[in-house]
């Protein structure tokens, strides 16, 4: 039976396609941000889904297609492509590989994780345009910022009443802080009312407290009035510092100002935490995904050089993703994070494949030249197909109006294409030259 023939096959391979793709996702379940661990899960369910319905349903309708006699032959484009697969000079493509990488890797340093608002619209948008014009009008990302006297003083004695004045207009100063409404605002505009000005403080809070005026003061003032809340409207458009720094400096003012910080919180707070979560997961869950190929790669290769080999290479993927997105200014929101998982977990399929062929073909001489050369021959084309059809796959995003999709799209294509190229080129170059070279099986190369 052909199906059954091309089940037993496969189904080893697709095991580990299988492992790997669902380790990628299920790395994303130890990330602090919802959104990655929910994206993780749905990854994880669809992974094994597929496997199921591939083995499980699809069986089914191969016996159903009559067989094609003669069998497939390779294409004239495929043979030349094959043929153009370097064979030499392993240590001038090593170089020059490891090169283009540690360039490209350099953009790492460059690498936001805190982008602003405003990129997660597309610049021809109609949406954009308005948060633009909001922007600029008094800023588009709320913060606030409760403070109090350390002196326990109330919020309506003329001392504190100073402080929080010259609060007002360090912030009003800052060119990343946009609108600021305070107790201060509130009293000033309180104050135009006709005979306002005869009245105390503490009288005016009164009157601003009543239902007649919506209790407006108590949106700004705690009815003990021993706290005051400062609420400012942040600029997004040209901000070039992280959210953490700028509210540091705020906080900074509240200091210089003799007043207390009792919370900070809001939209701009949020999304400045919310960044350093996706850095934190994408360190933890890369780091995570690294180790357990390292153990992965060993347990294929039989071979601790070739399982470095391995993760020498696979490391350069997240490297050249993330280092790509930094050269380009692209910030790694939390939409567009989790590609580096999911390019790792794939490229470390098209890898193992390969080291479990050259294992085998080489018999007990591991990591021979030619067993490489062999095993490579053998699997560039499935690996090419694979790659081709992930690409198709993830490259849709890149047709989304959305752009973290984009991002999101075109950094997994990225990162499938590296994967492929590195499994093709630079793995049996290096792992044949690390275990090999002692017994001259890459001295032609």
């Amino acid at each position: 039976d052909p199906v059954h023939q091309a089940v037993r096959l496969t189904a080893w391979p697709s095991f580990w396609c299988m492992f790997t793709t669902l380790s990628g996702f299920l790395s994303l379940l130890v990330a602090s941000a919802r959104p990655l661990r929910e994206l993780g899960m749905a990854g994880a369910i669809g992974t094994v889904m597929a496997a199921a319905i591939a083995y499980g349903v699809y069986p089914a309708f191969l016996r159903a297609i009559p067989p094609v006699a003669g069998g497939a032959k390779s294409s004239h484009w495929e043979r030349r492509i094959g043929a153009r697969l370097p064979v030499r000079n392993a240590t001038r493509w090593l170089v020059g590989m490891s090169a283009i990488v540690a360039l490209i890797a350099l953009g790492v340093r460059r690498l936001s994780t805190d982008p602003g608002l405003l990129s997660y619209f597309s610049p021809s948008s109609d949406l954009r345009g308005g948060l633009e014009a909001i922007d600029r009008d008094g800023g588009s990302s709320s913060l606030n910022v409760v403070v109090r006297d350390p002196e326990g003083e109330r919020i309506d004695t003329d001392g504190v009443d100073a402080k929080m004045s010259m609060l007002q207009e360090a912030l009003e100063a800052d060119s990343s802080v946009g609108v600021v409404l305070s107790p201060v605002v509130l009293l000033g505009d309180a104050r135009r009312a006709p005979l306002a000005q005869f009245l105390s403080r503490s009288r005016l809070l009164d009157i601003l407290e009543s239902p007649r005026l919506n209790r407006i003061a108590l949106s700004f003032v705690t009815p003990e009035r021993d706290q005051a809340l400062f609420y400012a409207r942040m600029r997004e458009s040209g901000r070039a510092e992280p959210r953490k720094d700028v509210i540091a400096r705020v906080e900074g003012y509240v200091q210089q100002s003799g007043l207390d910080v009792v919370m900070v919180g809001g939209q701009y707070d949020l999304q400045g935490q919310l960044g350093r979560l996706i850095a934190a997961s994408l360190r933890l869950g890369m780091g995570g995904l690294l180790v357990l190929f390292v153990g992965v790669a060993f347990v294929v290769s039989r071979s601790r050089r070739v399982a470095v080999a391995m993760v020498v290479s696979l490391t350069a993927i997240p490297l050249m993703i993330l280092g790509t997105l930094g050269h380009l200014g692209t910030a790694l929101d939390i939409i567009a994070s989790p590609a580096a998982n999911v390019s790792l977990a794939m490229g470390v399929d098209s890898m193992i494949h390969l080291a479990v062929r050259a294992r085998r073909l080489a018999g007990t001489e591991q990591g021979r030249w030619e067993a490489w050369l062999q095993a490579r021959a053998q699997l560039w084309r499935p690996i090419v197909g694979a790659t081709l059809i992930i690409c198709a796959g993830f490259g849709i995003f890149s047709l989304s109006a959305f752009p973290p999709t984009q991002h999101f799209g075109l950094a997994v294509v990225l990162g499938t294409i590296t994967a492929a190229t590195l499994a093709l080129i630079a793995l049996p170059f290096a792992a044949a030259a690390v275990v090999g070279r002692e017994q001259g099986d890459v001295s032609a190369a």
